[in-house]
């Protein structure tokens, strides 16, 4: 469990063996340590507040025995800069999950008893195979449709959220999505019907140093694959200046220019970190 504030004061949570020595990294840099209890539960609150800008956090856990184990997701976050003006409502700070054989999730205090029908996240990779997760009462069974076409059934778990891979991988261009919150007896409770678009990867533009903007995507996600960083994500923005004009929106089918090599002194800390692509223009 990963709860911020805008002013990146955060409160870290969760599970591991019993009496295990718990360590939090943010890129690298511990943040907090604590040790898990009988129960194997474990809390931190970082000592200071989280920079604006984005972060990537890890955790490992030691057992006496000497046995470490690393947790099996990174916790992308972004925290807003402080004082910005102008804005309607204030700047959110967001963590997401990012396993690697699943959907990414929206981390948060989500209340299952209370959460409602959603859509967080589209992810797919190159080959069209496609990875949804959203929120949605704890216990009930969404069905979920693409383009009128059943996709499969997902369970959401006590906190309200629920996560579907379709067995199949969707082709290019765009689709009809459509959630049913199913009731007792299969009736629909509450429906979600939006757009996406699946955005075509071309691997002859990326040899030629650019990349097309898919769903989902983020300038953090295309510079760790680009660069092996996630935090070179600036690069990109500072040579795409005249398409990005907040680097916490880009959108599915623009072309960015990928350089060849990053500029270190390029990489602001303090800059807002995009976290998803899923507008549509």
């Amino acid at each position: 469990m990963v709860r911020i504030e805008p002013s990146g004061d955060a409160v870290l949570a969760g599970r591991s063996a019993p009496g295990a020595d718990i360590v939090v990294t943010d890129n690298g840099k511990q943040i907090g340590r604590a040790t898990a209890n009988a129960q194997g539960q474990w809390v931190i609150l970082p000592t200071a507040p989280l920079p604006a800008g984005g972060q990537e956090l890890a955790v490992t856990a030691t057992e006496s025995s000497g046995r470490q184990t690393k947790g099996d997701a990174p916790v992308l976050l972004v925290v807003p800069p402080t004082g910005q003006t102008g804005r309607a409502t204030p700047p959110t700070a967001i963590a997401i999950l990012t396993p690697p054989g699943a959907a990414p999730r929206l981390l948060g205090s989500v209340d299952g008893a209370k959460a409602k029908l959603g859509l967080d996240i589209v992810d797919y990779d190159e080959h069209g195979l496609i990875r949804f997760s959203g929120t949605a009462p704890a216990g009930v069974t969404v069905r979920v449709y693409i383009d009128q076409a059943l996709a499969g059934d997902a369970l959401a778990d006590a906190q309200g959220h629920w996560t579907l891979v379709p067995g199949k991988p969707i082709a290019g261009g765009n689709h009809q999505l459509r959630l049913d919150q199913l009731a007792a007896g299969g009736k629909v409770a509450a429906r979600l019907e939006l757009p996406f678009q699946r955005a075509e990867l071309s691997g002859q533009d990326m040899a030629e140093g650019h990349v097309v903007v898919q769903p989902s995507q983020n300038l953090w996600r295309i510079a760790r694959r680009v660069y092996g960083r996630g935090m070179q994500y600036m690069t990109i923005y500072q040579a795409n200046r005249e398409q990005i004009r907040d680097p916490g929106r880009i959108y599915p089918g623009q072309v960015f220019a990928v350089p060849a090599s990053p500029a270190s002194s390029a990489a602001n800390p303090a800059a807002p970190m995009p976290v998803s692509s899923s507008k549509s223009r």
